[in-house]
């Protein structure tokens, strides 16, 4: 108990100066489900709104529930932009890490930022969308992971209905994503990695209130995504069901309702 009072107040020393955030969530989530109940593991993501500002706390029910971790969220305006901070202090460990964005130019211009106290710095990254030709969306972005020494790139190009998008990471082949909307309920975006030795083709099909994905790879594997709203909150269920053996499904639920 004297641990968990230590580090509700270092968060609350962390985030000490900042604006109310607009909005928060409470989650609940069962994750990588495989068929039967072998596996089954609820988390929970508590956020309670205390004067300015969110504090929460993270909770594994499984091993007979564990307290995973406290966090604190703020967001304020800073240089004519909107800068959203995130704490968090690892229970087990006594990790306190930190995350941080920075929006502006009328939200066209992102900056953020990632460490802990065990690592320093993590990572850095921007993102950059503009307007050219008078109605074609650019948008650009990187990422650099202190850690591993690697640089994650996407850069995307909107049309009218079709974007195209292109994403390089220094580990991984380039993907390339066209994207392209029917009508305003019906979207399907076939992608490319590397030179066609992976490919997969995604088809989205949204109603009032939801929606559902459906994605086949060449490895044979379907993905589905269902989303449905409610007036409190959200439901999203995703299932991934490999076509030679449909006994390794894995399912993976989640609910938001919102505070």
């Amino acid at each position: 108990m004297f641990q968990l009072l230590i580090a509700i107040c270092v968060i609350l020393v962390a985030t000490a100066s900042a604006g109310a955030p607009k909005s928060s969530k409470v989650s609940a989530a069962i994750k990588d489900q495989a068929t039967g109940l072998d596996g089954l593991n609820f988390n929970f993501e508590i956020p309670m709104k205390i004067q300015d500002y969110v504090l929460g706390f993270k909770y594994a029910l499984k091993d007979s529930g564990n307290l995973e971790s406290l966090f604190a969220k703020k967001s304020y305006d800073v240089m004519d932009g909107s800068l959203a901070l995130k704490t968090d202090l690892a229970v087990k460990n006594n990790v306190l890490s930190v995350d941080g964005a920075w929006t502006g130019f009328e939200d066209t211009l992102t900056l953020s930022a990632s460490g802990n106290t065990e690592d320093k710095l993590k990572s850095v990254g921007f993102s950059k969308l503009m307007t050219v030709l008078e109605d074609k969306k650019v948008q650009i972005a990187a990422k650099y992971d202190v850690l591993k020494k690697t640089v994650d790139t996407m850069a995307s190009v909107a049309v009218d209905a079709t974007k195209v998008t292109l994403n390089m990471a220094s580990e991984k082949e380039p993907k390339v994503t066209v994207s392209y909307d029917l009508d305003d309920r019906n979207s399907f975006s076939p992608s490319v990695t590397g030179v066609g030795s992976m490919a997969d083709f995604a088809y989205t099909r949204k109603w009032e209130g939801g929606s559902l994905q459906s994605k086949v790879d060449l490895d044979k594997v379907m993905k589905f995504t269902w989303k449905d709203s409610g007036c409190a909150g959200s439901w999203t269920t995703e299932a991934e069901v490999p076509l030679t053996d449909r006994s390794a499904t894995k399912v993976s639920l989640s609910r938001d309702w919102d505070m």
